[in-house]
Order: C-alpha cells, then structure tokens, then sequence
C-alpha cells in the first residue's frame, strides 16, 4: 500500500535507486483503479504456465481487462512504447519466446536488451487480448474466455494467440523455425550414443555441440524412458573447445540402460 498510494510528492532519499524512477514517471495513488482491477482480475485467473507466453498473457489478461473495467488507459509505460515500436517489440519478442533464459527482460525484472523498456511483456499479453475481444462478435464470451483461459490447454493458448494476428506466423511455425536452429548433439566422448561397452562406476562424459553455448544455462532432465533411467549427477568437469564441448562426472551401473535430456 506504502507504493501504491504515494505520488510524485513521496520523499524518496531513502528509497533504492533502482527504485526511484518509478516515482519520477508515475502517480500511482491516481491509478490505484486499475491496479485493484488488474490484481482482483488475477484472483479470477487459472494458475499459469512457467513459459514465457502464458507469463505475458496472464498479465496482459489482467491489465486489458482492468482498463476496459476502469475505462481508463494502462499506467504502464510499456503498453505505450510497444503500441508506438511494435514491429521491433514484437520481433524481439519472438526470438526470446522459446529460450526461457531472457524472461525477465520481458516480464517481472529489469530489461537488459536494447528495448530498455521494463514489462514489454505486458504489452505483448495486452496487445493479443486487445485485438482478440476487438476482433470478437460476442465481446461478452470473449471477456469471459480471456479470462478463463486454461494455460495449460495449448490448443485453447494457441486459437487466442494465433486469432490476434500479432506474431508474424502462427505458434505451431513459430516453435518448428526455433527447433531447427537450436544447437545439436552432434557426438559424445569417450564413447559413442547408444554404445553398450561402458565401464560402470565414476565415469566423466563429454558431450559435444554443433555450435558454441551459453554456459550460463543449463539442466538435465529425465528422458521418455523415466527415472530409474537417468545416471546419478556427481560434479560439472567444465567447458572446452570454445564453448561447445561440456564435461560432467556421473556414476552408472552395469548392466543398465541410461538416457538423460540436456537443456542448454
């Protein structure tokens, strides 16, 4: 309430600097309308998906309908920016969807790209709402959709977005384009995929990429075959050969059959 109810006139000496600006560019007491509209709406929403997307729809859900509610415009900066830059917003958006590493650029934290702008993410979420409830001959289901919407039914997800026409291809083609760029295992050391000659115990694995990795984001995950399947993690060896070789330790069992799915 201490943020929320203060205005251009709040001593802000003591405040963080990253803090401060907000004071400098909003009023918030004066918007205080649609910031209980916007949270009240989220109280009404489905739990959301841990991706980039659903993160910006529900949030663009909650504040297109609090400004239809309050008949006032966004107080966030980022809906004006991204309505006046939208083909540079909307492409940049596009190449971050997918990697999961960028998110906070977009939604929740600081933006570090070239944008400068925080909460574009906002904007992308608003943006499709907007243009599906305008493009809507039934402006009352269509409330009652957004909000509703399920982020865990991907074909209901999709229908929404692509029914905006604010990305440049529909999701589907979108995420096949993202798929055949994406680095590739392209060999592992010292033994070759698939090889049944393994020594068991501590053993170090080498896994080689088609190009060179961020090697500030990484995780392994179970493969289709589950966890009884997966080798137990010891300790990261570390990078090598400009960045497209990553070394690990693991300890196998004879006699068994391993798979593990790398996200990198």
């Amino acid at each position: 309430s201490e943020l929320s109810l203060a205005d251009r006139n709040t001593l802000i000496d003591e405040l963080p600097d990253w803090r401060k600006p907000f004071y400098k560019t909003q009023n918030p007491i004066n918007e205080i309308a649609l910031l209980c509209t916007h949270e009240y709406v989220h109280t009404q929403q489905k739990e959301l998906v841990e991706n980039l997307l659903s993160m910006c729809l529900y949030e663009g859900v909650a504040e297109f309908i609090s400004c239809k509610v309050t008949g006032k415009k966004s107080a966030s900066p980022a809906i004006a920016f991204g309505k006046a830059n939208q083909k540079i917003v909307v492409d940049k958006f596009v190449s971050d969807m997918f990697t999961m590493k960028n998110n906070y650029n977009w939604i929740w934290g600081e933006n570090r790209n070239e944008l400068k702008i925080r909460d574009l993410g906002y904007y992308i979420g608003y943006e499709i709402c907007e243009r599906y409830y305008n493009q809507s001959t039934n402006k009352q289901k269509a409330i009652k959709e957004l909000i509703e919407l399920d982020y865990n039914n991907e074909k209901e997800v999709e229908r929404i977005v692509d029914g905006a026409n604010l990305l440049p291809k529909s999701l589907e083609v979108l995420y096949n384009d993202y798929e055949k760029h994406r680095p590739k295992v392209v060999s592992l050391s010292p033994f070759e995929n698939g090889n049944q000659n393994v020594k068991s115990g501590i053993i170090q694995i080498s896994i080689n990429f088609s190009e060179e990795m961020d090697i500030n984001f990484r995780g392994f995950d179970y493969g289709p075959l589950g966890e009884e399947h997966i080798y137990k993690f010891r300790k990261l060896i570390g990078w090598s050969n400009n960045n497209k070789t990553i070394t690990i330790e693991v300890e196998i069992e004879p006699n068994k059959q391993y798979q593990a799915l790398i996200f990198v």
